[in-house]
């Protein structure tokens, strides 16, 4: 899916998503694909108790977003470096090199084993003591790109993702459905 009707669909499901929450696993399946994700997660981080959950996702293994809520989350090594900065997008490999990240128990523990190794993420929201975040994973698989062989981190799709974070922010990030939904005032 890799067209202006595309993005429309996307965009028009995001949309949708603060008053019909069940459409965030819509949005999250059309996005990634559109991507070519393999799994998508809105993320949620608390600073002040270092919890982070999985607010809505499609394509993770069931067992991962109960891991993440319970443990993983507060080591992970992705959330600690992107959420350092004021506003960012971008891939994994910007924020935690595979060298860095292929030490951490993060990795090993549970992405390794789910077959999570690249991730593309865009700040949702900023506000005092949590962040919220977009996140697009896929494996290390090499793949073609525009008929040349490629890893993730050479990926033109990254800069896809831009396109929707300004409408994340404006209608994810800002609507008070969406933060009653997720349970914050």
């Amino acid at each position: 899916m890799r067209s202006p009707e595309a993005l429309s669909v996307i965009l028009s499901v995001l949309y949708e998503a603060p008053s019909e929450p069940a459409r965030w696993q819509d949005f999250l399946r059309l996005l990634s694909s559109a991507v070519a994700g393999e799994a998508g997660a809105l993320l949620m981080h608390h600073f002040r108790d270092v919890r982070s959950a999985m607010s809505a996702e499609w394509g993770f293994h069931p067992d991962v977003s109960k891991l993440y809520a319970a443990h993983y989350g507060s080591i992970d090594v992705w959330r600690s470096a992107t959420t350092a900065s004021s506003d960012w997008l971008g891939i994994s490999e910007q924020f935690v090199s595979v060298a860095e990240l292929s030490r951490t128990e993060f990795y090993n523990d549970l992405l390794l084993p789910y077959g999570i190794e690249h991730g593309m993420f865009a700040m949702v929201e900023r506000a005092p003591g949590r962040v919220a975040n977009l996140s697009i994973c896929r494996s290390a698989r090499i793949r073609t790109v525009r008929g040349k062989r490629s890893s993730y981190a050479e990926d033109p799709d990254a800069t896809r993702q831009t396109r929707v974070q300004a409408a994340l922010r404006t209608r994810g990030g800002a609507s008070p459905r969406y933060r009653l939904a997720r349970g914050h005032k």
